[in-house]
């Protein structure tokens, strides 16, 4: 190789330059693009968040959803029922001396709406169709029904924490009984039962089916019942400040019903 080159002529250097250049020539658009390096080299790259939608794909975030709403809004819901039934247990204790009992007819026309209303809400070995299913098992309606539960539950709670020592299971009047506008009576004048049908409303649109609807409207026919046996008692306890209050307030919604 080394004879090679110290014997070449100064034309064959002539001609090996003009071979090489025109191999370059020909072998660098095949290796090399040019023209797309300088559009990379002028292209920023894409700026990148990082967020929830980027990070988990669309399928595997809705069974995540999915699998958080069917596991998690029967058990809240069971827990409501059961927060309520300890607390009525235990502030039973703590009420006042009843003066003037209830009839057992007068208690039986709300107890057996009411009682009905609740064994259809529990039961689920009725025949078809009453376990149809109305209300779809999606994740705005189980979410929904939980909150409106939750609110529910509050409600009733704070209603009984300020009717205090005046309540009573039955339609009765207890001794030195007062006339309670303070609180959620502010609102309504029977707020119990407005957090109690809540309650049980969230609860129809968890289980969906048609006899928990059936339900609904049964214990809050039996709910209308009792409370205008209230509305006649109380007229007549509280003649002159009763009316006024009927008059101002609302028996179950706020400013509606």
């Amino acid at each position: 190789m080394g004879e090679a080159l110290a014997a070449a002529t100064p034309q064959d250097w002539i001609r090996w330059e003009k071979l090489t250049r025109l191999h370059v020539r020909k072998l660098l658009p095949l290796v090399c693009d040019t023209a797309a390096i300088r559009r990379s080299i002028r292209m920023r790259p894409p700026k990148l968040t990082m967020t929830p939608q980027t990070c988990f794909p669309a399928g595997m975030r809705y069974a995540c959803w999915q699998f958080n709403m069917d596991t998690l809004s029967g058990p809240i819901i069971s827990t409501c029922w059961i927060i309520f039934l300890v607390y009525w247990v235990v502030s039973a204790f703590k009420v006042k001396v009843t003066a003037e009992p209830q009839s057992l007819p007068s208690a039986l026309a709300h107890r057996i709406p009411v009682g009905l209303g609740w064994f259809l809400m529990v039961y689920r070995g009725f025949p078809p169709p009453m376990n149809t299913l109305l209300t779809p098992h999606t994740n705005g309606v189980m979410a929904f029904g939980v909150l409106v539960c939750l609110f529910g539950l509050l409600v009733t709670l704070w209603a009984r924490w300020t009717l205090a020592g005046n309540w009573s299971s039955d339609v009765t009047f207890k001794q030195n009984h007062e006339l309670v506008r303070t609180g959620p009576y502010r609102l309504a004048r029977h707020p119990i039962y407005t957090g109690l049908l809540l309650m049980c409303l969230g609860t129809a649109m968890n289980a969906g089916h048609l006899r928990s609807w059936i339900a609904v409207v049964v214990i809050g026919v039996g709910f209308w019942i009792k409370l205008s046996q209230e509305e006649q008692l109380l007229l007549r306890h509280f003649p002159d400040s009763y009316p006024a209050y009927r008059k101002q307030v609302k028996a179950l919604v706020p400013f509606v019903l």
